[in-house]
């Protein structure tokens, strides 16, 4: 594949690229290692990337 053809599929996938993620929360729990189980958790409100032409 020529260099100059990745070059122009990526920039066209970028220049079109947005992502927005709203109220994620994640949790790990941790049972099996220990003798008490351990867990902790993140919340993510609102996570957005876009470009503009």
């Amino acid at each position: 594949i020529p260099s100059g053809l990745v070059d122009s599929l990526m920039a066209s996938i970028v220049k079109n690229f947005q992502i927005t993620v709203t109220n994620v929360h994640i949790r790990y729990e941790e049972k099996f290692s220990c003798k008490s189980s351990i867990a902790c958790g993140l919340c993510i409100q609102s996570f957005s990337i876009a470009t503009t032409n």
